[in-house]
């Protein structure tokens, strides 16, 4: 069978406790399907009205003229500089289904002031992105993701959210390799290393052997998976490296003896 027609049909399924996260799309890739991040949630949203966000603010508690004063300083965030919340590019919108557009910015309009009376509601900020990706507005889902991390730098969902965006949309791979480390050592989480080492295996050649890094990493990090055999696996055929690539299926084999695509892959690699 040629390599290209192989079918491993062996990516388990992934959890996500943020259940904002989906591994959603499953790319075949040199004869092996592969795992992608995708958001689950993309609710229809809509909006109007601009907002120029001010986040925290300076308290201070006065104790008794006995006692030395204590005064409680809250952080205060910069005010939100990005494209305006309420506003939605990027797709043509005479594309999509009147009701679905008019639904998206009714929801986006919610959101919107839901963060002009809460700016450090976190899942406002998110659902903007989504809403904005929706529309393909690249730029307008980037600036709410990366202020929603201005205000919760241990997010690993806003991490993975912004490493997924600047991957795959807007090829700004520094910065997705900054977001998908920030995800992976804030929250290991089996697809967040997957998609950080598809960062480097399928769009940044010059750095590909990073991703064999990333999957050791992962192992040392969350034990033996069949996902990262199977990715490792995955590389080193598409490499050429066969007895490399034996090996990993044979690990995946162990971990999953009834799995007829890594029988599959073993018997075409024998040949």
């Amino acid at each position: 069978m040629p390599q290209g027609h192989a079918f491993i049909g062996v990516l388990r399924g992934l959890r996500n406790k943020n259940l904002l996260f989906l591994i959603g799309a499953l790319l075949a890739v040199g004869g092996v399907l592969w795992v992608h991040v995708m958001t689950k949630k993309e609710f229809p949203p809509n909006g109007g009205g601009d907002a120029a966000i001010s986040v925290g603010s300076a308290n201070s508690s006065t104790t008794p003229p006995e006692t030395a004063p204590v005064v409680t300083q809250l952080p205060v965030l910069p005010g939100y500089q990005g494209r305006p919340l309420g506003e939605i590019r990027g797709e043509d919108l005479s594309s999509f289904p009147q009701q679905i557009v008019e639904k998206r910015r009714q929801e986006l309009k919610e959101l919107v002031n839901e963060v002009n009376k809460n700016p450090s509601n976190i899942d406002a900020w998110i659902q903007i992105g989504i809403v904005k990706k929706f529309f393909n507005d690249y730029i307008g889902a980037r600036d709410a993701w990366e202020y929603a991390s201005l205000i919760d730098s241990d997010n690993s969902l806003i991490s993975a959210n912004l490493g997924n965006l600047y991957t795959l949309y807007l090829k700004d791979y520094p910065k997705a390799e900054s977001s998908f480390r920030r995800a992976v050592v804030t929250d290991p989480q089996e697809s967040y290393f997957l998609a950080f080492a598809d960062l480097y295996k399928t769009h940044w050649p010059e750095k590909e052997v990073k991703a064999i890094e990333i999957m050791q990493e992962a192992i040392a990090k969350l034990g033996n998976r069949v996902n990262f055999y199977l990715f490792l696996a995955n590389y080193y055929e598409s490499k050429g490296n066969k007895d490399e690539a034996i090996k990993n299926y044979q690990e995946a084999l162990r971990l999953e003896p009834e799995n007829s695509g890594v029988k599959q892959a073993l018997a075409r690699l024998s040949k």
